[in-house]
């Protein structure tokens, strides 16, 4: 798994003979209808935490950033049903897998959920287990498979039939800070699969070098609400105090 940069919006707006940064130019975008003080920065990152809060939105559509995205096949299926981004994947019906270098992405099997949740994991299973070693077996023999197709003269369109969901496939993503904030929502949640959750970490870390007021903002943002559901649970078992003795 990699995630690397690749495009940011290019602000032709200057601030002393400097282009603003792609979320400076967010908060520039947000005082439209004050245009005496577009150019304050300082207060940004409160004022970005209040469009978020207030359901201005239009504003982080106003800079994007585009990303390479290196991870497998299933975990790509999962990016792309952010239908608000735009893509660019590697495409195995043209090209042969193996001109991305290593093949598969390595995966560490997990245990089932315990409590019947379909969709989530529990450990990891030891590197000897006979279930993971079983795993490389079959996924081995079938990268085997597909380079002995190629190499016969199969076309790579039908030959990729034989690859794992776990074959590496790179991607390029292009998304709005809207897109973005929304994305790091989704994927960075506990409940996200834990593959793609690294592949948001690794996003995370690259939109807070080019949008680092944002970041700041959607920390806030945090902050309040954890604060506010803390503040509904404290008074959730006040209420369930006050049954109680009633009762």
């Amino acid at each position: 798994m990699k995630v690397t940069s690749v495009a940011v919006t290019k602000s032709l707006v200057e601030d002393n003979g400097v282009p603003l940064t792609p979320d400076q130019l967010l908060v520039y975008a947000a005082r439209v209808s004050n245009p005496n003080n577009q150019q304050n920065h300082l207060t940004g990152p409160g004022l970005l935490n209040f469009c978020m809060r207030e359901g201005h939105w239009s504003v982080f559509d106003q800079a994007d950033l585009t990303v390479e995205i290196e991870t497998s096949i299933s975990i790509s299926m999962q990016i792309l049903r952010h239908w608000s981004a735009k893509f660019q994947q590697f495409s195995q019906r043209y090209a042969e897998v193996t001109k991305l270098g290593t093949v598969i992405e390595p995966v560490t099997l997990r245990e089932k959920a315990v409590g019947g949740n379909r969709q989530g994991s529990g450990n990891d299973l030891a590197p000897d287990d006979w279930r993971q070693s079983h795993f490389n077996n079959v996924v081995h023999n079938a990268v085997d498979t597909y380079i002995t197709l190629i190499t016969a003269g199969v076309a790579p369109e039908s030959a990729r039939f034989v690859l794992p969901l776990c074959t590496k496939t790179r991607l390029y993503m292009k998304g709005s800070a809207r897109t973005w904030i929304h994305y790091l929502d989704q994927r960075e949640s506990p409940h996200a699969q834990k593959e793609h959750r690294q592949v948001a970490h690794a996003i995370r870390a690259e939109f807070a070098k080019h949008f680092p007021t944002v970041v700041e903002a959607m920390a806030l943002r945090k902050s309040e609400v954890d604060s506010l559901k803390a503040e509904i649970e404290r008074l959730k078992n006040e209420i369930n105090q006050l049954k109680g003795t009633t009762e």
